[in-house]
């Protein structure tokens, strides 16, 4: 791992998930799950990571490696596609952009 060590524990970071997706502001979820509503900007943070972190619409923090597998497998399959299409595409010679 790099970096320092996470400040949550896995079971926090799926709790904080939650009551996101239950539309808790980001103070009560604090208070509920670490015990003070001033780590709000840990919550806040948590949340932009699971932003940028989504895998195939799976939050690697909190699923299952089964989970994880298939959401990668429909990455891949995307990605698999866009390359297909983008083969399939004319391609202009180095005379016709000059």
């Amino acid at each position: 791992m790099l970096g320092r060590p996470p400040k949550s524990t896995r079971a926090q970071r799926k709790r904080v998930f939650e009551l996101a997706d239950a539309g808790l502001s980001s103070r009560q979820i604090a208070e509920q799950v670490f015990g003070d509503r001033r780590l709000k900007n840990r919550v806040l943070r948590l949340a932009g990571r699971r932003k940028r972190g989504l895998i195939g619409g799976v939050d690697p923090e909190t699923a299952t490696e089964a989970e994880l597998e298939l959401a990668l497998s429909g990455v891949y399959a995307q990605i698999a596609e866009l390359d297909r299409a983008d083969s399939a595409r004319p391609r202009e010679s180095a005379d016709e952009r000059s």
